[in-house]
């Protein structure tokens, strides 16, 4: 789902079978397209799923995915600090900050088969320049 998937999440719930419904058990979750994960999250905060698997094309997003999954707590404490170093600065200032975390997100070279620590700053700024430039356009 794409903008305005929020919008959609009553009238897709109205049509699970009635069985989830009334159980609130969904025993396996596919995602093929993720995105936003909207009806992901309203599932997994409103129904007990036993089994989830979310999947996109997009790399960066399957891998800021894993972080959450995988080191959320990391994860804040790098979104925290970025917070904390762009939010006092001018409006200057911010762009220059902001241009210098994209250049690094540009210029790195990521492994995206093998989990690691390097991830958990990869996924802090995909997070940080989807947040803080124009539109959610940030390449």
């Amino acid at each position: 789902m794409g903008w305005g998937e929020k919008q959609l999440i009553s009238t897709i719930e109205e049509r699970l079978p009635q069985e989830i419904k009334e159980s609130k058990n969904i025993d396996k979750y596919v995602e093929p397209f993720i995105g936003g994960g909207a009806l992901f999250f309203y599932l997994m905060n409103n129904y007990k799923i036993k089994e989830s698997y979310i999947f996109d094309i997009n790399k960066e997003l399957i891998l800021t995915y894993n972080v959450i999954k995988n080191n959320h707590r990391e994860l804040i404490e790098k979104l925290s600090i970025l917070q904390e170093e762009y939010v006092p600065k001018n409006q200057d200032d911010r762009k220059e900050y902001y241009l210098n975390i994209r250049s690094t997100f540009n210029n790195d070279i990521v492994d995206f088969e093998n989990y690691s620590e390097e991830h958990i700053t990869r996924a802090s700024y995909t997070i940080f320049m989807n947040k803080t430039c124009f539109n959610g356009l940030f390449s």
